[in-house]
């Protein structure tokens, strides 16, 4: 139980930055932008997830 509690505050540490990344996305998702920004988010966002 004390390693489940020790493990559930490390992940809601950890957590914020990708919800805030996602917050992001979903605004530049949600306002009108041409194709190419489009795609240069997604190129920043799979290099965030792959490094």
């Amino acid at each position: 139980m004390k390693s489940y509690t020790l493990s559930s505050h490390a992940s809601s540490s950890i957590s914020p930055p990708p919800s805030l990344s996602f917050n992001t996305v979903t605004t530049f998702i949600s306002s009108p932008l041409p194709l190419p920004s489009i795609v240069i988010l997604i190129a920043v966002v799979i290099f965030f997830v792959g490094s």
